[in-house]
């Protein structure tokens, strides 16, 4: 399973710094359960656990300016082929930084959370992708902001206390939640889908860098044909686009429209993975 854990801080700071060590020694003990440092800066750090190249990767972005753990595409030209960032394809920072991230959620799709620093100005930033698949995960601890796929990922540091937020987890039960950034703890929050955290000396800022209304406020200005044909084209590409990270698919059929859908654009993937259906009942 693949986990990421990130510490940020301020690298002017002596204190800070030494804090930053030994927590990264209480996360990933020496003996430690494959975990890689795949990025490792003054004042930022990210490590993660079941990375593979071509499906949970890490994307380097400029020469030490930062790192997406995950899945990038690039967006789709007009031939709609399946394109994946290669090597070096992030070599150039300074659109991501002067963007301040943005850039990433107008260029890039996938399953992924980036970490960017402008080093210059001590300014980093986080921006979780817009589908929000990898989930990001965000904690305040000894003056330093940890970012993590799960909470077990920072459950062994010394001193770190919990409490339950009651008021969500009763309305979670409930049902219907809306995506928020509580997440059932009260130190714990989560960053939303398409949203960045910019973080710098002195305070911290939160933007939204997709949010659906936009998509769904503009003008409706085509006919039904030709946004029917833009959207098999377009579920097609996507589903090539996953489908080329593994040669064996499992898909799961409820029986109803949209998994047939998918399984009908896996067979016509241009990967051609092998596929296997699986479908559960109930008597």
């Amino acid at each position: 399973m693949f986990r990421y854990v990130a510490i940020l801080w301020n690298e002017r700071d002596d204190t800070l710094t030494a804090s930053a060590n030994r927590v990264t020694q209480l996360l990933v003990p020496k003996s430690g359960d494959s975990w890689q440092r795949c990025f490792d800066v003054p004042g930022m750090r990210v490590m993660c656990i079941g990375a593979e190249h071509g499906r949970n990767e890490c994307t380097s972005i400029g020469a030490g300016d930062g790192i997406a753990v995950g899945r990038l595409f690039e967006q789709p030209g007009d031939h709609m082929e399946v394109r994946k960032p290669g090597p070096g394809a992030l070599s150039d920072a300074n659109p991501f930084v002067e963007s301040r991230g943005q850039l990433f959620v107008s260029k890039y799709w996938g399953r992924y959370v980036a970490f960017l620093r402008n080093r210059r100005q001590l300014q980093k930033w986080v921006i979780r992708s817009a589908s929000g698949e990898l989930d990001c995960l965000s904690a305040k601890h000894a003056g330093l902001n940890l970012y993590f796929s799960d909470l077990d990922c920072i459950l062994g540091l010394r001193g770190l206390r919990l409490s339950v937020d009651w008021d969500f987890v009763a309305a979670d039960l409930l049902g219907n939640t809306p995506e928020t950034r509580r997440t059932g703890l009260k130190e714990v929050t989560r960053l939303l889908h398409g949203e960045c955290v910019e973080l710098s000396i002195s305070q911290e800022t939160r933007n939204i860098y997709w949010n659906p209304w936009e998509f769904a406020q503009r003008p409706f200005d085509f006919d039904v044909d030709l946004a029917a044909n833009r959207l098999r084209e377009m579920t097609r590409y996507c589903v090539s686009s996953w489908a080329s990270c593994h040669s064996s698919v499992v898909q799961l059929l409820s029986g109803g429209l949209d998994s047939s859908i998918v399984a009908s654009c896996l067979q016509a993937a241009p990967s051609a993975p092998r596929v296997t259906c699986v479908n559960y009942y109930s008597s």
